[in-house]
């Protein structure tokens, strides 16, 4: 069994997701420990806590993010698609957040009367 807590400063963490962005190593005999290789060159160490599940000491090395952060992915596009961004982030927001998904899908097919997106 595993909680979760949306508010809390931990959570659990997909091995198949962070294996999409990062590659990840284990040995048994050598640390019990998951190792994370991230693309800038640092390694995460995630031991096993007594009760079995993995963890990252984050109080032992400086924690990080598995996500993009918001300017990382503004420093990839330009003003004018940055712009255009916000706005459909705007648009779903007021149309009552429909999933990325259903979003497109009504973007594609003209849905919104008017609408400054495609």
């Amino acid at each position: 069994m595993v909680w979760y807590c949306p508010n809390g400063i931990a959570n659990t963490l997909s091995m198949a997701k962070i294996r999409e962005r990062c590659r990840v190593t284990f040995d048994s005999r050598s640390g019990n420990e998951f190792l994370v290789h991230k693309g800038d060159g640092t390694v995460q160490s995630f031991r096993q806590a007594k009760r079995g599940l993995y963890y990252l000491d984050t109080a032992a090395e400086v924690a990080s993010s598995f996500l993009s952060t918001v300017a990382e992915n503004k420093a990839k596009c330009n003003e004018q698609d940055y712009s255009c961004a916000v706005l459909a982030r705007r648009i779903q927001k007021s149309i009552g957040r429909p999933s990325f998904k259903t979003f497109l899908r009504i973007l594609e097919k003209k849905c919104l009367k008017n609408c400054p997106i495609n």
